[in-house]
């Protein structure tokens, strides 16, 4: 139901509008799983420490974490363990709520602009997709089924529901095996390979 929802009321919805009328469902996996929506992410120890030397935040931590008095003494020993090499990964996360609250925490005591800390941000900036932005996995076969065009699993009362039913199967594998972008084009690939193993 998530990727329903998302396909037909998402942000991305006028956009996969199109590709939702033609049946093109690796069209519409494509386009959610493009990484193009900018998002804070992390920043490796080296660039780190770059900006701390050009910031003067080196100072500033090792200040802090050199006052037993300081609030800011356990941030600043956890910088110092990442500034010498004694976290894995080796780099700050800031797409981690606690993460940017603890940088923030330097610019409300007064040792860190505003300015400094949006250029961390912004040093740490990657690309994701509208998927990874709400936590879902997509692809071609997923986005058939939350259409609709593969029924979930259900009791099927007659034959003629069943017919339709392994139909759409036939054609979910079909998608698959040829790398279609849709029920069309897999079953245009199924029949040529078929006609091409014919001998007459």
């Amino acid at each position: 139901m998530a990727l329903l929802e998302e396909i037909q009321n998402g942000t991305l919805a006028a956009e996969l509008a199109p590709f939702v009328a033609t049946n093109d469902y690796r069209a519409i996996a494509n386009r959610l799983n493009q990484a193009d929506i900018q998002t804070p992410g992390s920043i490796m120890v080296n660039k780190f420490a770059i900006w701390c030397a050009e910031t003067g935040m080196r100072a500033a931590i090792n200040d802090q974490a050199a006052n037993p008095a300081s609030t800011l003494r356990s941030i600043a020993l956890t910088l110092l363990d990442l500034l010498q090499g004694n976290l894995t990964p080796p780099s700050l996360d800031l797409s981690i709520t606690q993460n940017k609250a603890m940088l923030h925490a330097w610019v409300l005591a007064g040792l860190l602009t505003t300015e400094q800390e949006q250029e961390l941000i912004t040093l740490s900036q990657t690309y994701i997709s509208r998927a990874e932005q709400i936590g879902l996995t997509v692809d071609a076969n997923l986005v058939a089924t939350a259409l609709g065009y593969v029924s979930s699993p259900s009791l099927i009362n007659t034959n003629d529901d069943y017919l339709v039913f392994v139909i759409n199967g036939a054609l979910q594998s079909y998608m698959s095996q040829y790398n279609a972008a849709t029920p069309e084009a897999g079953l245009t690939a199924a029949r040529t390979a078929y006609n091409s193993s014919v001998t007459i």
